[in-house]
Formats: C-alpha cells, structure tokens, sequence
C-alpha cells in the first residue's frame, strides 16, 4: 500500500541564498509553508513541482518524482499550480480557459467536474468574459477551477491572494475553504499570512532563511514562540469551538470552546451550531489579576500560567497560558511581567479584543 505523504529532502542554490529542507508533508488537507518574505517558500514550491532546480529527492505517495536515478519532468507529475498573479490565457474567454483545462486532464476516463467546479467558484456569469473584464478576485477564482478541471493528485498554490487587496482576500477565502472542506485533494498552499494560515491551515512548516524552523500540526506550530524574526510577530493559538448564540441586535456571536468561558466574536453571518475557527494572536491578549470591568474588552479567560519564556526582542517576554482546555500565548514587556510579579503556576485572567478573533 503507498504511502500518503510528499517528501522533500532538497538543496537549492541561488548564491547568496541557499534553501535546504527534509520535510514530510501529510497527502491529505491543506499544508501551508510559512515564512517572512526572502524565506524560500516560492523557491520550495517550484521545486517540489520540477519549476526550480535542486538537488535532492523528491517523492510523493511512494512515487519518486526526483532521486533515485529520476527525474519527472514538470508535465510528468500529477499536479497543478496555481500563481500569485492569475495566470489565465488573456485571448480566451473563462469557457475557453475550462475547455483548455478538459483537453489536457491528468485523468482523461474520469468523469469531468466542470459543472461542480463552476458552481463551487460561483463563475458561472463569468464563462463569456476574457480575463481584462474581470476583476482581480473574479480571475484567481476562474484560475484555481481551471487548475482544478485538470484533475490533479495534488494541488499547488503559490500566495495566491498576495496580488488582491483585503476586500478580495476576505472574498476569496471562503471559496477556499469550501474546496478544503468539499474535495479530498492535497494542497500545499504558500502564505507569508499567519491569518490564512489558521484559517486554511492544517499542517505546517516554517521557514526563516531558505531553513525549516519548525514544521508539524497546525495547533501546535503556528502557536510555537519561538519563530525568529518576522515570524515571531505572527505566533498565535489557533482555536476550535461551536456557536452557542448570536446576538442579532449587538451582532455577536457566543462561541462555546474548550473553556467554560464564552468567547464573543463578530457574527459574520454565523448561526448557532456552526463550527468555527479562532486564531488569536499572541500581541492581542492582555493579563491582569482580576477580570476587567466596564471595559471594551468582551473576553476574560481565567487561565493558569504554564511557562514565561525570553522573547527575541528583549523588551518583551512570552506567557504559554491554559484555559482549561484552551492553550494561549502571549507577549508582554519585561515591565508588565514584573509588576504582575508572573510565576508558572499563578491563575490569571486573560483578556482578548473581539476584533483579534477570525
């Protein structure tokens, strides 16, 4: 039986800079590779799909893509690639983008799924359009079905919301989110995005300097302090939990977790009973000895302090907390830690701005 996974033990050199990994990635969900700009994500991805030069080995599901005497050709292996630019050809309609897309899939006896991709990417008013007339999220959206149409084993998505403003990520991301929830298709998807990262996110590597830093479960990676330089400013917990109510007149929703303590989010069209995905970051909690009160902070978590660690900034200092079953980070300064008088073992109360959670 094969195995369902994608390694990658690989060196490339682009002098000054140098990329080397030994990664495994799950053939299964979204793996998202992480990094601060110059970190080798792009460079990593057009590797794994033969785009880049390397040395190395390369396989996936048991099947060498590079190493061991081979070397598969780009046109050889079972993926697609989607860009940070929306790569659709500019003389054709969206219709003829698809119909290209059909002619050369990787599965030519199966049946094809244009009706479910078209619906799933609402473009069907789009088909008679040619890229100049779309707007920038209306093409990623035609782009990533048209990558989808060729059937692949695995699909590859280099930034692909870095080129659109925040009123289309926040357009875009739901789409993706039903692709990872609707179609069992790996996707390694590359992002300097913390936030895309929690909300899409369910394995991890970190970059920092063309080397893995980190890489593992999502919940516990992308929670990890110790993140160096531009990473670090992204550490955070990521959150599961359940709507309990929603406030219609304030527009917030109850979100029941892992503490017994609600946790009130914006309500973002959210209906009881929904599961939901909270990302909160490290720079948006505060502590304090007592809960706040007639403050614009909604939640206070009474936590247990597990560990104080140093911060690469020297000014400031990382708290490991548990609510319950809720693990939290945060960073404060050194001066705050110290007139909190912060042991590992002290209960506290953690307070969290709604606006930090997703």
């Amino acid at each position: 039986m094969a195995v369902s996974e994608l390694i990658a033990r690989l060196r490339v050199r682009l002098d000054p800079f140098e990329l080397n990994t030994d990664i495994t990635l799950p053939a299964k969900g979204v793996s998202v590779i992480f990094g601060p700009s110059g970190s080798g994500k792009t460079t990593l991805l057009r590797a794994i799909a033969g785009l880049q030069p390397c040395d190395g080995e390369i396989w996936f599901n048991g099947n060498y893509w590079q190493g061991n005497g081979r070397h598969r050709k780009t046109a050889e292996r079972p993926l697609s690639y989607v860009f940070q630019e929306a790569s659709l050809f500019p003389h054709m309609t969206v219709a003829e983008n698809l119909d290209f897309a059909e002619r050369y899939t990787l599965r030519p006896g199966n049946a094809s799924k244009r009706d479910d991709l078209i619906e799933l990417f609402d473009i069907a008013d789009l088909m008679s359009r040619r890229p100049d007339r779309l707007s920038g999220g209306e093409r990623q959206r035609a782009a990533i079905a048209r990558a989808l149409l060729r059937q692949p084993d695995i699909l590859l998505m280099d930034e692909p919301l870095a080129s659109l403003d925040d009123a289309r990520k926040h357009e875009i991301l739901p789409y993706l989110e039903r692709l990872k929830n609707e179609f069992e298709l790996p996707i390694i998807y590359v992002t300097h995005s913390a936030y895309e990262a929690a909300r899409l996110g369910d394995y991890i590597v970190a970059l920092d300097k063309g080397t893995v830093v980190s890489q593992g479960e999502l919940y516990d990676v992308i929670s990890d302090p110790k993140f160096p330089g531009d990473i670090s400013r992204e550490a955070g917990t990521v959150v599961t939990g359940i709507v309990d109510s929603v406030d219609a007149q304030w527009h917030l929703a109850q979100i029941r977790t892992g503490s017994s303590a609600l946790i009130t989010v914006p309500a973002n069209n959210l209906n009881p009973g929904d599961a939901v995905r909270l990302w909160i970051r490290a720079s948006d909690i505060s502590l304090s000895h007592e809960p706040l009160k007639e403050n614009s902070i909604s939640n206070s978590l009474p936590c247990q302090i597990e560990d104080i660690r140093h911060d690469p900034n020297p000014a400031l200092m990382i708290v490991k907390l548990r609510a319950e079953k809720i693990e939290l980070i945060t960073r404060i300064t050194r001066q705050s830690a110290s007139h909190l008088g912060l042991e590992p073992q002290m209960h506290i109360y953690a307070h969290i701005k709604t606006a930090a959670l997703i």
